[in-house]
């Protein structure tokens, strides 16, 4: 028996076919445009630093950054030193947002306090971020700064992306090379250029 093909029946079809081609066209775009990140507590070079207090060889500074790419619900604080790479630009939202010298919306940096050499810092987990838009890969480590009797939650960006080495796109997965700056916790730089895989939900 030949199915008859009313008009009622096509539109319906059409109807579902633009219903469901919508409904994945935004899937895809929200997909590729949502922030990405992924535990790398296990990878090194972070594994080794994990779950153990850690004594501040430098002087650190807490910052407020109202508008983070961090985890700033459970983490409301910016632990960084001299040698992290984003402490220029702190310094320098930071004064423009104290000078009001020109229009920045991003100047939404507070430094609150100095720690000194010898706080000790806890960190629970690593977490990589890759930003939705920009491609952008953070590595963020998260834990809890101990001074003066008082705890503070904080993210500590540490590692930057290697673009002298090509990425690794075999397999499942871009992999990236990273290289470290000294933290303040360590008595010398880890020279080694580490492997880690995008984050990819």
């Amino acid at each position: 028996m030949k199915t008859k093909w009313t008009s009622s029946k096509i539109i319906l079809i059409l109807f579902s076919i633009g219903i469901i081609a919508v409904s994945l066209f935004v899937f895809l775009l929200y997909f590729t445009l949502k922030t990405k990140s992924r535990d790398i507590s296990n990878e090194k070079p972070f594994v080794e630093w994990i779950g153990k207090p850690l004594v501040l060889n430098a002087e650190t500074f807490l910052v407020k950054e109202d508008k983070a790419n961090y985890d700033n619900s459970k983490f409301p604080y910016l632990l960084t030193d001299s040698t992290s790479y984003n402490y220029d630009d702190l310094i320098r939202r930071n004064q423009i947002r104290i000078d009001k010298s020109e229009p920045c919306d991003v100047c939404d940096i507070t430094f609150l306090e100095t720690f000194p050499v010898g706080t000790v810092v806890t960190f629970h987990k690593a977490v990589m971020t890759i930003g939705g838009v920009s491609g952008s890969a953070n590595l963020i480590l998260y834990g809890i700064v101990k001074h003066n009797n008082q705890e503070y939650a904080v993210g500590y960006y540490w590692g930057r992306e290697d673009h002298s080495k090509r990425a690794d796109t075999s397999g499942f997965g871009m992999k990236r090379y990273y290289k470290f700056s000294q933290a303040p916790w360590q008595t010398k730089q880890d020279t080694t250029r580490y492997v880690i895989k995008d984050a990819q939900w």
